[in-house]
């Protein structure tokens, strides 16, 4: 109720603001008007994180990796664009979590219709993730995805879905005339392609045009006001957040994170406190941040390195965006359904189809980065080292030489998708493809180069095709034929056999020749409705030994810390989960200006790790590391703790805080 009423606030002092700027787009797109290039653009970012105790994380499918704390907090980062004329709009929501599913994004939209009614739907709401494996699990709509997780948890579903329709309704309430600006270039040493043998399958000579095996181009976007005063920006960038292993199991947003964190701060420094700048996922799917082979950094130091990089071309980009977009938006979606989808493709002689959704043996084996079942391996291929032995003929010869593991798409309630969203959004120039998979090296630039050819053939001068991977649901990978008859992981993990990226590239074509005037032709399926399955939401109890209170320090830091060391702390606390401090901190690092003590780091900066430790007593104790950097000014600081706890399972949270005494910074 208080986000509401905080809400409803904003809504009725912005109304009039919004009406006079209305008034003003009428005037200036009259007939007797000639309209100026502005965009009518808005900016806004929420708060998303999950549980941080106690869920099995999202990417690694590892059981072991339970949340355990905070290193930085997950956003929600949003951004909506209007034509100025006609009003059409769309708002892209780039999250900190590991994919967005369809259940995810089918409330997000029902919450929106609260919020705003009538404004966004399916059609004109693009929500993508950066792929982050550090999220809390149990927010999936598919039985698949919860398995490691103990099915779907509200405490992971509902604050993402809040956080996202907060972060689109603040975009929305924010717009403002406004100019885009945009620059292409490359980023090299960020990206490592992890399955080697897989890509050297695909033709040699497509190999040596594009010169390396990782997909290095880097585009930004750039959002200013028509005063040329920074509101926000985005890119897109292939790589894995994998830098954090499945061996670190507190919350954060890996590498693309991080660096939207050191980005915006880099704005906040000089005044623009609402800047929102997001790094967006594109076709990473056999890209790892770091080499795979050879010695390995410290997870912490890895996933700093190559944030910096992603930081420093970001930097870059924005001081050289010279091309600026003209306010015009278009958009197109469809519903495809992939199980059968029958198509001729360019290269084939005659036509052919996907499959119902099935993963490989080899997907079992897992990737490069993390191995869940060592029993299986990559490049299990039908009838060669597997045995041609199936109780699914029909549908193992869809697959060809990927041997089913599971037939996900055919149980009685699917495990995995068969029917598909695809969006297409046209900014200027600048076309975005909302894939709802991840998608391989080569697989997407054979999409984006199919794409770019449509927009050139009809006239589109320098069309720049951006992949937007993990949009609006989730169907695994995406990776070439070539690659998919090799069936390493990530082409055992194409679900809808060897056919999958053809039928992806014939759909996009289709949508971009809608975008141009011309009917896509593609037959008419409607999203399944996604039942609400019944959530449960946990009570949890806290206990504290004899004479202790919650917030009541138990180990004290050293009375002085110099820099490039640490200052740790305990605390008395309690479950985490009793309140996710949505839009506040569990820690509170402060230094004494005078006679008063000012924060200076919370549990989202990467400077602070909290932990929290339950025992079956339920009693809880939270340790705070801050890294203590060596630019940290000199002086008085202290460390403090807050949280709510519950002492009957019937009784409401009570709020509390703790400090630690002073101690100095050398």
């Amino acid at each position: 109720m208080r986000v509401f009423w905080r809400y409803s606030t904003v809504v009725l002092f912005s109304s009039v603001a919004l009406l006079a700027l209305g008034l003003q787009r009428a005037l200036a797109c009259d007939d007797s008007n000639v309209p100026e290039p502005h965009w009518v653009l808005g900016v806004g970012k929420a708060d998303v994180t999950g549980p941080a105790l106690g869920v099995v994380m999202m990417g690694y499918v590892d059981p072991q990796q339970k949340s355990s704390g905070i290193h930085m907090r997950q956003w929600s980062r949003a951004f909506v664009l209007e034509e100025p004329c006609d009003g059409d709009r769309v708002a892209i929501a780039v999250v900190d979590v590991a994919q967005i599913f369809g259940n995810v994004k089918q409330r997000v939209i029902s919450r929106l219709q609260e919020l705003l009614p009538g404004v966004y739907d399916q059609h004109n709401t693009i929500v993508t993730a950066t792929h982050t494996h550090n999220g809390p699990g149990g927010y999936a709509g598919r039985w698949m995805y919860n398995l490691t997780s103990s099915g779907p948890q509200r405490d992971s579903v509902e604050p993402l879905v809040e956080g996202i329709a907060q972060s689109i309704a603040a975009a929305h309430e924010s717009r403002i005339e406004s100019r885009v600006w945009m620059h292409q270039s490359s980023l090299s040493g960020a990206g490592f392609n992890r399955s080697e043998p897989a890509y050297r399958a695909n033709p040699q000579e497509e190999r040596e045009a594009y010169g390396g095996d990782v997909d290095e181009e880097f585009v930004l976007l750039r959002f200013e006001n028509t005063a040329g005063e920074p509101l926000g920006s985005v890119n897109w960038f292939a790589v894995h957040p994998v830098s954090l292993s499945a061996l670190v199991s507190v919350i954060s947003g890996d590498n693309k994170g991080l660096a939207a964190y050191l980005f915006e701060k880099r704005f906040q420094e000089i005044g623009r406190e609402g800047f929102v700048g997001a790094f967006a996922q594109s076709n990473s799917g056999d890209v790892s941040p770091y080499p795979v082979t050879g010695p390995q950094e410290d997870d912490f130091v890895r996933n700093k390195r190559n944030a910096v990089l992603q930081f420093e071309k970001a930097t870059e980009s924005w001081e050289n965006a010279e091309t600026e977009l003209n306010p015009r938006l278009e958009m197109v979606s469809v519903a495809v359904d992939m199980s059968s989808y029958q198509f001729q493709a360019k290269h084939l002689p005659g036509p052919v189809s996907t499959c119902s959704s099935a993963l490989g043996v080899a997907f079992a084996a897992g990737t490069e980065n993390g191995s869940p079942f060592p029993l299986f391996n990559e490049g299990t291929v039908y009838g060669d080292n597997w045995p041609k032995i199936t109780l699914l003929p029909a549908l193992q010869k869809c697959h060809g030489a990927k041997p089913i593991l599971l037939p996900t798409g055919i149980m009685p309630t699917p495990w995995t998708d068969n029917v598909l969203p695809f969006q297409l959004l046209r900014i200027g120039n600048v076309v975005i493809a909302a894939i709802p998979s991840e998608i391989n090296t080569m697989a997407g630039r054979r999409l984006r180069a199919a794409l770019t050819a449509v927009f050139e053939n009809s006239g589109v001068e320098n069309p720049t095709v951006v992949l937007a991977a993990l949009s609006n649901a989730f169907a695994h990978y995406v990776a070439t034929p070539e690659e998919y008859s090799m069936q390493h992981y990530e082409g055992a993990s194409t679900l809808y056999g060897e056919h999958t990226l053809d039928a992806f590239i014939d759909i996009f074509e289709r949508l971009a020749g809608d975008l141009l005037g011309e009917p896509h032709g593609l037959p008419v399926v409607e999203l399944p409705p996604w039942e609400e399955t019944e959530i449960e939401l946990r009570v949890f109890v806290d206990r504290l030994p004899d004479g202790a209170v919650f917030g009541e320090v138990i180990d004290q830091p050293q009375v002085a810390v110099a820099r490039g060391n640490k200052a740790v702390a305990r605390f008395w606390s309690a479950h985490p989960r009793q309140n996710f401090r949505s839009r506040d901190s569990f820690v509170s690092v402060q230094r004494l200006a005078g006679e008063s003590w000012l924060e200076v780091w919370s549990d989202n900066d990467p400077d602070t790790i909290v932990q929290w430790n339950r025992d079956r007593r339920k009693r809880t104790q939270a340790e705070i590391e801050w890294h203590v950097s060596a630019e940290t000014l000199p002086g008085s600081y202290r460390i403090c703790h807050s949280g709510w706890s519950r002492l009957k399972r019937q009784a409401q949270p009570s709020s509390f805080t703790g400090c630690t005494l002073p101690f100095a910074i050398e």
